[in-house]
């Protein structure tokens, strides 16, 4: 049955953004802020990324150095963004979110102009920028300031100079800020290298990039990667990056925060609302030479996305994060190339439909499925701790005081305590800011008082491998 245009006019949803005025995109902003604060007065559980997170930039915030006096593998603009705003504003989830929101809008922002001004669409609309928001609520975690969030940003900025090149537009500075670019979203998230080749590819394939320009965008790239290895050169932490970021951060041990099964439970929603709109693209959609090319490289930068999923150390609900201008992209494909009064009536409030309950349904009715930071009962608070075991739960409601974050990286460093090296930049980080309680579920304090007897004179024993600091001097 065919729904009336009159009909049709009283339920315009998407028809609002498909009006070529960018401030149609304020009420997708505001959608998001109002979503998040529902969240935020009911009460959001906090995960263990975010505690993660929040640790790094404590235990940074108190003057220690990453990777030098942080045993973790987080890409260092991260690490940065995370030790200043603990800096300024102390272990505050509400200013990560805060972030995270504003980083979504910018990126939804960016992603939808982009689009228009490379004419990816035989209409300027402001649909990429309104699904870019709406499918960031399927993702469980997605108030994380996550750095897959930090770094797609960067390969959104990216991602314009390829455009423009593709476009035929040939100057220097496309190539060479396309690296600069992508060298930054690098430090932000390390996989995000893979968007490096990727890019480089798609350069190679759809333009006519000469040798010289192919150059400046490896120099442009290696700029970031330099200036941060010179940093940690001159603080002495350049092995420690080193170890931690390529050693430990690419191809490692894995770290599992959900299960196979519920990762794809997760991705579920969005894969099948990607599937649909490839079909409707592909079978429907009547696009130029340029918009060809065009889809050919958002299908390989899909593919990066999946590449990046497979070296990442991480197996975590923020890597959905990565697919967010695809699923944007190929949405707008969807819905401008619908046809039929019935389906074009339908179709948005079943993306809405199924989209915004999805949060609601997988923080509080599978939160035994998902990675929730559960508190440990110490019988006190507030108490600077140096916990030795392979979670972070007993930091929810106490101070780090401890390098050890990343368990194998930290069984990694402890190996080299008979080198002189290790044991006194151990040994000085401790003194500087000494644990008040320590719990040893490794059963490696002995080898340290062992290592450090003057530590060991200023704590006693207690009972559960518990050690209390008797004297901070």
């Amino acid at each position: 049955m065919l729904i009336s245009a009159s009909v049709q006019s009283l339920f315009p949803v998407f028809n609002f953004f498909r009006i070529n005025d960018p401030y149609r995109l304020i009420f997708a902003f505001i959608l998001l802020f109002v979503f998040r604060t529902f969240f935020w007065i009911k009460g959001l559980p906090l995960s263990d990324m975010e505690l993660k997170f929040l640790l790094l930039g404590e235990r940074l915030g108190d003057g220690f150095i990453m990777y030098k006096d942080a045993y973790d593998y987080t890409s260092p603009l991260s690490a940065f963004v995370y030790k200043w705003l603990d800096f300024v504003f102390g272990r505050s989830r509400g200013v990560h979110h805060f972030v995270s929101s504003i980083l979504i809008c910018i990126n939804a922002t960016t992603l939808n102009l982009l689009l228009i001004r490379n004419r990816a669409y035989q209409e300027n609309n402001y649909l990429p920028g309104l699904f870019y928001i709406l499918f960031s609520f399927a993702i469980p975690d997605f108030f994380a300031l996550s750095p897959q969030l930090m770094s797609s940003t960067f390969i959104i900025l990216a991602l314009n100079n390829v455009f423009r090149r593709v476009d035929n537009q040939a100057s220097d500075e496309l190539f060479l800020f396309a690296g600069i670019y992508l060298g930054v979203a690098t430090l932000f998230y390390l996989p995000s290298i893979v968007f490096f080749i990727v890019f480089l590819i798609a350069l190679i394939a759809f333009s006519t990039a000469i040798l010289r320009r192919l150059t400046l965008y490896l120099y442009g790239s290696l700029i970031p990667l330099l200036i941060a290895f010179g940093y940690f050169y001159w603080v002495d932490g350049a092995d420690y990056l080193m170890e931690a970021v390529f050693g430990r951060g690419i191809l490692s041990d894995r770290v599992f925060y959900v299960s196979g099964s519920v990762f794809w439970s997760f991705l579920f929603l969005p894969a099948i609302w990607l599937l649909l709109s490839f079909i409707q693209t592909f079978s429907r959609a009547k696009l130029g030479i340029y918009e060809s090319k065009i889809l050919q490289i958002m299908i390989l930068f899909g593919m990066a996305g999946v590449v990046c999923i497979l070296i990442d150390v991480e197996f975590s609900p923020n890597q959905i994060v990565l697919f967010l201008p695809l699923i944007a992209y190929f949405m707008t494909h969807l819905v401008i190339s619908l046809k039929r009064r019935a389906v074009k009536f339908i179709v948005p409030y079943l993306i809405i439909l199924s989209l915004l309950p999805a949060q609601y349904y997988f923080v509080y009715s599978r939160q035994s499925t998902m990675p929730i930071a559960r508190e440990v009962a110490w019988g006190f608070s507030n108490k600077k701790m140096m916990i030795l075991d392979d979670e972070l739960n007993g930091y929810l409601n106490q101070r780090i005081a401890s390098p050890f974050i990343d368990p194998k990286l930290s069984k990694d460093n402890l190996v080299y305590l008979d080198y002189y090296k290790t044991a006194s930049e151990l040994y000085t980080a401790l003194a500087k800011n000494p644990p008040e309680v320590i719990i040893d579920n490794w059963g490696v304090m002995d080898r340290i008082f062992y290592r450090f007897p003057l530590l060991e004179e200023r704590y006693r024993v207690g009972s559960s491998n518990r050690y209390y600091l008797i004297s901070s001097n």
